[in-house]
């Protein structure tokens, strides 16, 4: 995902490989330079990552709480509930269960680690 998300170019384009061929850059220039972008691109790919990892992960929150709360209209609608204290009681209900499933989402990793712990 990384790659389809950043516009971050590297590696060895034809000039590099003109001024190797022509002898103007050593070899030990050549994969220095190689080495160096390569690192710069291994960390641009960590940021990259962080940041759709967070993106992703609040798309996915904000999706169940749109369907929570969708539901709970629905369901207000098709019970014909009258009332206000009912509707805040069931939005509130809708809240909290989205806040419950949020969170669910937003610690799955550390969830999963203690549903299933790596073996030593």
């Amino acid at each position: 995902m990384a790659y389809t998300s950043s516009k971050f170019e590297m590696g060895v384009d034809p000039s590099q490989v003109d001024l190797a061929a022509n002898g103007n850059n050593s070899q030990e220039d050549f994969f220095q330079t190689l080495s160096d972008e390569y690192s710069t691109w291994i960390s641009h790919n960590k940021s990259v990552h962080q940041f759709n990892a967070y993106a992703i992960t609040w798309a996915m929150i904000l999706a169940i709480v749109g369907v929570v709360l969708f539901s709970g209209g629905v369901l207000v609608g098709v019970l014909q509930i009258r009332g206000m204290g009912v509707s805040y009681g069931l939005l509130a209900l809708e809240l909290g269960v989205s806040v419950v499933l949020g969170m669910m989402v937003y610690y799955s990793d550390d969830i999963f680690d203690i549903l299933k712990p790596e073996s030593s």
